[in-house]
């Protein structure tokens, strides 16, 4: 799975984990649509894995790396959110899912904070996680993430409520 859509998923957690876990959490249920924007800079790559290719797809590699660190990358997609999912914290449940571990820093009626770690060493991403519901309808989002082994990455989104049917958007 690709950093960008790690974080596009973890902010979609992040925004399930808040209204599963703050009742009062101010979102609706129904269509959303998010926007992130992430930059990464470093390897994402970890060196123990770069070290076992051979030399020339290593350099291919370690260039194509280069010429992407600190490049904006933008994904928009689509989501539906059912109660169900939010009661079940199942919110875009993507793979590799079940080896995060999440401790709630804070929350409100309004703000999320958490801190989450996914994937295994040497792997591991950790990542700092901010949900603001700017209005039932609005959310925003901050993510700052570290890879174990170099990578960062800071994820800015906004999120916006597209009305309370799910016809035609696919569930992850």
């Amino acid at each position: 799975m690709s950093i960008a859509k790690f974080i596009l998923c973890a902010g979609a957690i992040a925004l399930a984990a808040s209204a599963a876990r703050a009742d009062s959490f101010d979102v609706k249920t129904g269509a959303w649509e998010s926007t992130v924007t992430s930059t990464t800079t470093g390897t994402s790559i970890p060196p123990d894995m770069l070290s076992k290719l051979p030399p020339d797809q290593r350099a291919k590699i370690e260039q194509m790396m280069r010429s992407r660190s600190g490049q904006p990358h933008t994904i928009t997609r689509k989501y539906c959110v059912t109660q169900k999912d939010l009661d079940e914290d199942r919110l875009m449940k993507e793979q590799g899912e079940s080896q995060c571990s999440r401790k709630v820093l804070s929350k409100s009626s309004t703000r999320l904070e958490i801190e989450q770690t996914c994937g295994t060493a040497p792997h591991a991403m950790t990542m700092h996680v901010s949900v603001q519901a700017t209005s039932p309808e609005s959310v925003t989002l901050t993510v700052d993430g570290q890879m174990q082994g170099g990578s960062k990455s800071h994820t800015e989104g906004k999120s916006r409520w597209l009305g309370a049917s799910c016809a035609g958007i696919e569930k992850d």
